[in-house]
């Protein structure tokens, strides 16, 4: 669960044009997609944009198990693991059809 700016620690943001594993451990990551393919639709909930299509996450933890599929929807958003409180890795699978920026945190609560 994300805790709040003031008590996480930020990674590194990495930006990403195609699929890719990044390792951590971390907590979650904040995702912004950066740019997208007009092939892929997207709609606005008040001032918030997201997408279809526009790829997937998977956390794995440090033996190697994989959490549950995630999409990548909103333009801007923060995505947890559902099933392991820390991740060994995020695998971001973009498909040519967007280009993010990843920042792993780590909580400090």
């Amino acid at each position: 669960m994300w805790p709040g700016i003031d008590n996480v620690q930020l990674g590194t943001p990495v930006e990403l044009a195609e699929s890719a594993v990044i390792d951590g451990p971390m907590d979650g990551i904040l995702l912004a997609v950066t740019a997208v393919n007009p092939k892929v639709g997207s709609y606005n909930v008040d001032t918030f944009t997201s997408y279809f299509r526009g790829g997937y996450i998977i956390f794995i933890s440090h033996e190697g198990h994989a959490d549950t599929t995630q999409f990548i929807g909103p333009a801007d958003g923060v995505l947890c693991p559902k099933g392991m409180t820390e991740a060994g890795s995020v695998v971001v699978v973009l498909n040519g059809a967007a280009q993010v920026t990843i920042t792993p945190w780590l909580s400090l609560v």
